[in-house]
């Protein structure tokens, strides 16, 4: 089966299940307009296994076989395209003849399993993916250590990982440790947690319980909410304590607490919009509220209601200026009709292939921390890539980043 050029794998994994790609379309096919570019790509669907370019093929193949598995259709499919776009943007940023084979696979029609299964039989000496954390767990039952795999979340901390299986994720749980050693060293070790009541809400909070108590900490309070809450005029009157303090301008005031220095609170960005608004409203709009990176839009209008709100985050979404915001501008004009070039998984596309290439030196991996476009990473003890991530904190809309 001869295999198309990047811009028409979308329509392939719509008719085809199975989406592959011998990727070695030439990168200024990328940097022109999409009507040109789609003629470039076009006269290479059906070429690509012809005698005349076997030799390039084979060349690339040399220098290793990836299989990328993705959820290309589905419920799923807009964060496995975005992971796409951003994976194939760090490809072609190779010099053509160092870039290695790469297929990639859509899970969505069977699972993520059987994919690796066809993956391993059509030679693949590297596979990336899948996205979800049930289908990394699903596969870590399926891997035999004999070909290197990058999964691309992490597995629950009570499996045991398989050889040779490595893990890269936009971990909720790794921000909220980050956050909480941040509280402490703003000097501000007690506080309470506004979260929702779900399993995300849960390992949040115990991630960030944990770290904070590690650290000499306490969490006061915790409260949880229930998915699609807009009003939390009893939660946080109650999470605050809010007690009377006599009248202004005819109105009652009320006091909160006095011994949480912070209010840690998390969830989909219009419910963490919507918490910061009404602790203002709630006279508890001056204790330091905490968030992780979901709570802000980088392309939002509507942030202005985080106001104040400190937040960790990546190089991708907070450096104006430098090599990253170089790159996320190059992305912008290269991908803009494909996948989604701004967001945060398209970057974590990006660093996936950036972890593969380094694993690929063996005992010289990670030698040095890598500069990624979603933090500084760098590989644990249990195969797990970690980000260091930088914090900013929201004014007048905009994320401002913060001395370390």
């Amino acid at each position: 089966m001869p295999f198309p050029a990047p811009s028409r794998l979308q329509a392939f994994a719509l008719t085809l299940g199975l989406l592959t790609l011998a990727a070695c379309a030439p990168m200024d096919s990328l940097r022109k307009p999409p009507r040109e570019r789609a003629s470039v790509e076009r006269d290479q669907v059906g070429e690509a296994d012809s005698p005349a370019t076997r030799p390039r093929a084979a060349a690339a193949a040399g220098n290793g076989r990836i299989a990328l598995l993705l959820p290309l259709s589905g419920r799923a499919a807009s964060a496995g395209e975005a992971v796409r776009t951003g994976f194939l943007d760090s490809f072609y940023a190779l010099p053509e003849a160092s870039r290695p084979s790469v297929r990639v696979y859509d899970v969505a029609p069977s699972d993520a399993p059987s994919a690796y299964l066809q993956a391993a039989a059509d030679g693949a000496q590297v596979i990336v993916g899948p996205l979800t954390r049930e289908e990394v767990t699903a596969l870590a039952d399926t891997t035999d250590g004999r070909i290197t795999t990058l999964a691309l979340n992490f597995l629950p901390d009570e499996r045991v990982t398989p050889s040779n299986f490595y893990q890269f994720a936009l971990s909720p749980e790794d921000e909220a440790r980050a956050v909480a050693r941040r509280v402490v060293a703003d000097g501000l070790p007690t506080g309470v947690t506004l979260l929702p009541a779900n399993d995300w809400g849960r390992r949040v909070r115990q991630a960030f319980s944990e770290e904070l108590a590690a650290l000499g900490g306490v969490v006061l309070d915790a409260e949880a909410y229930a998915s699609g809450t807009t009003d939390f005029s009893e939660i946080i009157p109650r999470l605050m304590k809010l007690r009377p303090a006599g009248r202004s301008g005819g109105k009652r005031v009320y006091q909160p607490r006095q011994d949480a220095g912070f209010v840690f609170i998390g969830g989909p960005p219009v419910a963490a919009r919507l918490i910061r608004s009404q602790l203002r409203f709630n006279f508890s709009g001056r204790i330091p509220s905490y968030s992780l990176s979901d709570a802000y839009e980088p392309s939002g209008s509507d942030n202005l209601d985080l106001t104040g709100v400190t937040f960790p985050d990546m190089p991708w979404v907070l450096d104006t200026e430098g090599p990253v915001a170089a790159r996320r501008e190059a992305s912008l004009r290269s991908w803009r009709t494909q996948g989604q070039p701004g967001t945060r998984l398209h970057a974590f596309g990006m660093d996936a292939f950036a972890v593969v290439m380094e694993l690929r030196k063996g005992g010289r991996a990670f030698e040095q921390p890598l500069a990624g476009m979603t933090g500084e990473l760098r590989l644990d003890d249990t195969g797990r890539v970690r980000r260091t991530l930088a914090f900013a904190r929201v004014q007048d809309g905009k994320a401002l980043p913060l001395l370390p």
